[in-house]
């Protein structure tokens, strides 16, 4: 049985009297489409213009607190090296402390 235009418009009323119980964003929102498009604008909007005020760096400001020193001293003993060689270099460098 198909319901009369009567019946059915009072099935809507019915179904728009409960949608009135919903509150919050997301309910005012759906009634409301034209606040919901302009607080998508404006969200838009200011995410375009802070993108270019962030500040990006390709190589950032890094400070290496690391020497690396290759010797060459060709038929040295182990010993010799470190007298004459590691020692001398750490000593002549009071402030920094020995990797070894």
């Amino acid at each position: 049985m198909t319901p009369t235009p009567d019946e059915d418009r009072s099935q809507k009323r019915d179904l728009r009297e409960t949608d009135e119980d919903y509150k919050g964003p997301v309910a005012y929102m759906a009634k409301h489409k034209v606040a919901a498009n302009l607080l998508m604008a404006v969200l838009v909007i200011g995410g375009l213009r802070m993108a270019k005020e962030v500040r990006q760096e390709v190589f950032p400001d890094l400070e290496i607190d690391m020497v690396s020193v290759t010797i060459a001293y060709p038929g040295a003993s182990p010993a010799q090296v470190e007298s004459g060689v590691v020692l001398v270099i750490e000593f002549t460098q009071p402030s920094q402390r020995s990797a070894f």
